[in-house]
């Protein structure tokens, strides 16, 4: 998919698939609920880094972190939505 995309001409360092591994599977286990609904970013966020940070924004590592810059969420559409 990458090959098709010009941003990505000539670039010869990929995220390792042990790092995708590792946070998939900790996903998967629980360790990051408090990361429920956000971004996650594959060879930059670490199962480790993600704990850190969250108890550095709540003080707890297993709190629901509250950041909306990095959560998904739904948006209104039109006036007629029950959200807007």
């Amino acid at each position: 998919m990458t090959h098709s995309m010009t941003m990505h001409a000539g670039r010869t360092d990929w995220t390792p698939v042990e790092d995708l591994v590792a946070l998939v599977v900790a996903v998967a286990r629980g360790e990051l609920d408090a990361w429920s609904g956000c971004f996650l970013r594959a060879g930059i966020d670490t199962p480790t880094s993600l704990r850190a940070a969250a108890e550095s924004i709540t003080g707890d590592a297993n709190a629901q972190v509250p950041d909306p810059s990095r959560r998904l969420t739904v948006a209104p559409y039109g006036a007629s939505d029950p959200l807007a």
